[in-house]
């Protein structure tokens, strides 16, 4: 089976005004990785990302890809205008696999998710170190 791949002008990493987003977490203080994998669920998944919609918990997997740690990792693709809200799940649904996120870390004013203002350049966010309370099965 042939596949069609869509043709895009990079400026960068992302299509011309886009903007690349890499999402690294690290599972090694986590006691068991979900059998149905670790994800990143957010409002960024439906635009351009190959998610039916937002905030899907079991829609953008990330990889790990290197067998000597436990690192994974998903790129997204956004406009350099959005402002960007997500969670790291260990499973592929909400519940003791989605990630508490320390006060610091919220985007505020009753809202608990991650938050970052993208901008026209392409970002590589710090590795997040993931603690649950529970793992997930």
């Amino acid at each position: 089976n042939d596949t069609t791949l869509l043709s895009f002008t990079f400026g960068g990493a992302a299509p011309k005004g886009k903007t690349a987003i890499r999402f690294a977490v690290d599972m090694q203080k986590v006691a068991s990785i979900s059998s149905n994998g670790v994800y990143v669920a957010g409002n960024f998944q439906g635009k351009y990302n190959n998610a039916s919609g937002d905030w899907k918990p079991n829609e953008s997997r990330m990889i790990n890809l290197f067998n000597n740690n436990k690192v994974y990792e998903f790129i997204a693709i956004v406009d350099s205008t959005d402002g960007i809200e997500w969670k790291y799940i260990n499973d592929n649904n909400w519940g003791p696999g989605e990630e508490s996120i320390p006060t610091p870390c919220q985007k505020g004013g009753g809202n608990s998710n991650r938050f970052y203002q993208a901008t026209s350049t392409s970002v590589v966010f710090l590795i997040i170190i993931l603690l649950l309370a529970t793992s997930a099965t």
